[in-house]
Order: C-alpha cells, then structure tokens, then sequence
C-alpha cells in the first residue's frame, strides 16, 4: 500500500458510496464516479478507502505529453452519407 499525504492526488469512488474524513474532522460523502482530492482529507481515511477498494487514484496528467490517440477530423462525418435517401410513396385509391 502506498503512503498517501494530504494533497497528493486525486481518488475516484469506485464503489457506491464512499465516506471520506476530512482534515476538520467532518466527513463528505462521495457517490460512484465522483473524485475528490486527497487535499482536503485525512491521509489515513484515504489509506484505509483505497485499502478496502472503495476508491482509486486517478492517473496525474502529463503536461505536453503525446497520446495515442488519432485526432478526429472535425469536417468529416461519423456515419457515411448515404447517396440516395430513402423515400416513401404512398399510393391510394
């Protein structure tokens, strides 16, 4: 288990709930998918949560870095046009 401090980083909630101590003695509760920052909260409650796999620490960005990722072109459409849309004719009697 890593040592966690005050301000080092920032924890997402994995499970449904999480109650985070913070550094005033209250607590915060934080729902699935939220964060917070270990900032504010008591580095023993943020030890013990990710411990039990309530929270994990999220990735620290990288400023300037390269990604993988190809970046879209914002002219081109997702789906392909189609060249003859379709049409309805009704006929009546």
């Amino acid at each position: 288990m890593a040592d966690v401090k005050p301000g080092e980083g920032t924890y997402a909630v994995t499970a449904a709930v999480a109650v985070v101590r913070l550094l005033d003695g209250s607590e915060r509760y934080v729902y699935r998918n939220g964060r917070f920052d270990a900032a504010g909260a008591d580095a023993a409650s943020v030890a013990h949560l990710e411990s039990v796999g309530l929270v994990r620490k999220e990735p620290v960005p990288v400023e300037g870095a390269e990604t993988t990722e190809t970046p879209k072109d914002p002219e081109k459409s997702e789906a392909p046009e189609d060249p003859k849309p379709a049409t309805r004719s009704r006929t009546t009697k």
